[in-house]
């Protein structure tokens, strides 16, 4: 005799795969516009290792007033602090303008001293909260990001990106 299933078990499943279905869609459909990754060298940040980003404003739409930047890391499993902070200033890539200049801080260990983000093998990727940048004159942006940790050569960060999602909502906290 086949045993029937549980219909309270049965609707968790759906549940469960309703929300994940949910989650892809709105990323899918959210204003990201730029995406990338600088790679640290042998996982050794120096203080004066400026990593540069550049956005060349393709996609920005005219009722877009500015961006949110959200800081990606991935340290490995030795990185030996609690947080990552990080000086970030855009500049408007074609008239030299600064934009926005903002600390932004990676949560990588929370109170406990759990490990925060997710994991791939060796890494794990933290994200800080996110920043209003607001549009430059040209929609270009030269991103600069440099640590400002008390090492000056902080090692265990294999990996810092930048993401960008369109903003259109006004009265957004400038950075």
């Amino acid at each position: 005799m086949v045993a029937e299933k549980d219909p309270a078990k049965r609707r968790l499943k759906g549940s469960k795969l309703f929300i994940l279905v949910l989650l892809l869609l709105l990323t899918a459909c959210g204003g990201r516009v730029y995406h990338d990754f600088r790679a640290i060298g042998e996982c050794e940040w120096g203080r004066s290792d400026t990593l540069l980003f550049e956005y060349d404003g393709s996609f920005a739409a005219d009722e877009v007033v500015g961006y949110m930047l959200t800081l990606e890391a991935r340290t490995v499993a030795s990185y030996p602090y609690k947080n990552l902070a990080v000086r970030v200033e855009c500049v408007d890539a074609v008239n030299r303008e600064l934009v926005a200049a903002d600390t932004l801080y990676c949560e990588v260990y929370d109170n406990d001293g759990r490990r925060q983000g997710a994991s791939a093998g060796l890494f794990y990727q933290v994200s800080s909260a996110p920043a209003f940048v607001g549009k430059g004159d040209s929609d270009s942006l030269l991103i600069k990001v440099v640590h400002i940790m008390e090492c000056s050569l902080l090692q265990g960060v294999s990996d810092v990106g930048v993401r960008l999602v369109t903003s259109s909502a006004r009265g957004q906290r400038q950075s």
